[in-house]
């Protein structure tokens, strides 16, 4: 995985601008939470959401590190996740901010 400074020009790309948000800076393996199937089983790598967003999901008990598995995910309405033995709903949106690495049961 290659990192770049901030404002230095992409390869291949249009011009000069921030790499904040290129796939070279996460990591190869890691997705949205919104992304995957019922049945998937991922840990979560990184929250990209605010202040507000992290502390409302650690109060829930989803934290970087955990365990989750997607119960529901119909592409409309909720995302329907277990961490730590409780059932979540969460929104496409905040599903969207959660980065995870897919792993085996």
């Amino acid at each position: 995985m290659r990192y770049r400074a901030r404002g230095t020009r992409k390869p291949g790309g249009r011009g000069w601008g921030p790499a904040l948000f290129d796939a070279e800076l996460t990591a190869p393996a890691a997705r949205s939470l919104a992304e995957l199937p019922a049945g998937s089983h991922a840990l979560v790598q990184r929250l990209c959401g605010g202040r507000g967003l992290a502390g409302r999901l650690a109060g829930m008990g989803l934290t970087v590190g955990c365990r989750i598995e997607v119960l529901q995910n119909r592409r409309r309405g909720p995302v329907l996740v277990r961490v730590r033995e409780t059932r979540i709903a969460l929104g496409h949106g905040e599903a969207a901010k959660i980065l995870v690495e897919k792993v085996h049961p």
